[in-house]
């Protein structure tokens, strides 16, 4: 990564009724993950066993916000 880039982590979950997304601009795999699962555990309508999780990143420039 350069100073004129930075790394998203987009992190999808799928429990027994409900899907759910978030995006995360941090370092790693590892810290998107943790983030993730503590949201969720602190949501106490997402208590429900995961069926899948799925964790992409990519890299956006920062020219998308000119």
């Amino acid at each position: 990564m350069n100073k004129d880039t930075f790394e998203l982590f987009l992190v999808e979950a799928a429990t027994e009724s409900k899907r759910q997304r978030a995006v995360y601009t941090v370092s790693s795999v590892q810290e998107a993950y943790d983030k993730f699962m503590t949201e969720l555990k602190a949501n106490p309508e997402a208590n429900q066993k995961l069926k899948s999780l799925t964790i992409k990143s990519g890299t956006v420039s920062y020219d998308i916000f000119r």
